[in-house]
């Protein structure tokens, strides 16, 4: 650009205003061009954020959260998980394999645990190493 000044500096000196009003037209064209472009670029990646924003709604309905489910197994899910949390921090020295969840707290000790919760299901040893959650039979 100092060349270019430079070298046609004879003509520029002649004419400046021409000089200027060419920097104006071409820098505010130039200004326009890029604003316009990226006005496109920004309103397309907000129709992307959208469409995103409505398949992300549409899967958690499809999905729906544990919490809300009709047989309540997710809440017992989460209440389970909740006792494993307590026990861990009431037997700190726990076997890592337990603190890395591969291995699950006495089965006896979560259901003493439910039964002071007063709550009215227990689980069971499933064959996994997990937990299988199950009704207490209503007599009456």
């Amino acid at each position: 650009m100092i060349v270019f000044l430079k070298e046609n500096w004879a003509v520029i000196a002649q004419a400046p205003w021409v000089f200027v009003a060419s920097l104006v037209i071409f820098g505010g064209g130039g200004y326009a061009l890029g604003r316009y472009m990226l006005s496109e670029k920004v309103g397309n990646l907000e129709s992307r954020l959208a469409a995103r924003d409505d398949q992300i709604l549409r899967l958690k309905e499809q999905i729906g959260t544990p919490l809300d489910e009709k047989d309540g197994t997710g809440i017992r899910h989460f209440i389970v998980g909740q006792l494993i949390a307590k026990y861990l921090a009431a037997y700190p020295d726990s076997s890592p394999r337990m603190k890395m969840g591969l291995e699950h707290p006495p089965v006896e000790w979560i259901n003493a645990a439910l039964k002071e919760l007063e709550e009215d299901w227990r689980v069971k040893n499933d064959k996994q190493g997990g937990y299988d959650i199950y009704d207490l039979p209503r007599w009456g």
